[in-house]
């Protein structure tokens, strides 16, 4: 999988190095994340504002489309609602999506996600790193709006399609057997500034 995200910045650099017309920006915002267990009467959380960071890379392959990926850094999880805690995951991000431009300042935007974890604690444990898988990958959908020549703000919502490994379902009194864990659901507010368009 990594080397599949590698390949498609390569790509990305190779077709800008070739002449092709691409846009390098800088992008940030906030998150509004939540985990869903595979049960939906399973329901003890509730969402987690988070935030993002980081840059992008989009390449015109036609009048009105372009490929775009991103490296972020994004802080995601969720909170509990019966307790006062938290859980915390940060990971580095990298979308790889297909944009149609509908008219000249407005595009919907949809492919896939992949994150890496980087850590992950709660406010009452600093280290929950073993607790969840290190990749999740999920579905992307959203839209950008174009606001000046080099300014832009997206919504994007991400669907986790990976189950995450949660032990603490034996603290939560709930059986292994009943469910493989939860997903990841993330939807992002962002603003992007063109450095190179």
């Amino acid at each position: 999988m990594r080397y599949f995200i590698t390949a498609v910045f390569l790509l990305l650099l190779v077709k800008s190095a070739e002449g092709q017309q691409f846009q390098l920006g800088l992008k940030t915002g906030l998150n509004f994340s939540t985990l869903h267990f595979e049960i939906r009467e399973i329901d003890i959380y509730k969402p987690r504002i988070g935030g993002h960071i980081g840059g992008s890379l989009s390449l015109n392959i036609g009048r009105r489309s372009s490929i775009k990926t991103e490296l972020l850094y994004s802080t995601e999880g969720a909170r509990f609602k019966e307790q006062d805690d938290f859980i915390r995951i940060n990971r580095f991000s990298i979308p790889v999506l297909f944009n149609y431009h509908l008219t000249d300042k407005l595009r919907v935007e949809s492919g896939l996600g992949f994150k890496f974890q980087i850590n992950a604690r709660s406010k009452s444990e600093d280290e929950l790193d073993d607790l969840f898988t290190s990749t999740d990958v999920g579905i992307s959908l959203g839209l950008e709006y174009t606001i000046t020549e080099r300014l832009g703000v997206s919504i994007r919502n991400y669907f986790g399609l990976t189950y995450q490994e949660l032990e603490l379902i034996d603290q939560l009194g709930l059986s292994q057997g009943l469910i493989n864990g939860h997903r990841s659901n993330v939807l992002s507010i962002s603003m992007g500034y063109l450095l190179i368009r």
